[in-house]
């Protein structure tokens, strides 16, 4: 459980490290007043980034119990988790629907 949160940290951080730096890349690759040998430089300079510094590393888990699957992005919580908070009362505004 610790593990996974840990990783999917590091991929988070990894990310926010490497992106000015990579848009500005990708930048200055689609620019069209430079010249091909240019583009091809930044072409080569973005290929070289490790796939670890790509959004498609980040997976939503739950900040408490680290699950994957079912999570809430506005609350950052599986719905095992919110649903035992929402019961407590521990969520502001959060309250059981009944008919």
């Amino acid at each position: 459980m610790k593990a996974s949160l840990e990783q999917d940290k590091k991929h988070r951080q990894f990310f926010v490290n490497n992106e000015i730096r990579k848009l500005y890349y990708k930048f200055m690759m689609l620019n069209d007043l430079l010249n091909f040998n240019s583009k091809l430089f930044y072409q080569k300079k973005i290929s070289l980034f490790s796939s670890k510094s790509s959004i498609a590393k980040i997976k939503n888990r739950c900040l408490l119990t680290g699950r994957g699957h079912g999570v809430f992005r506005f609350f950052g919580l599986s719905r095992i988790s919110f649903r035992e908070l929402a019961s407590k009362g521990a969520l502001a505004g959060i309250k059981k629907k009944t008919w």
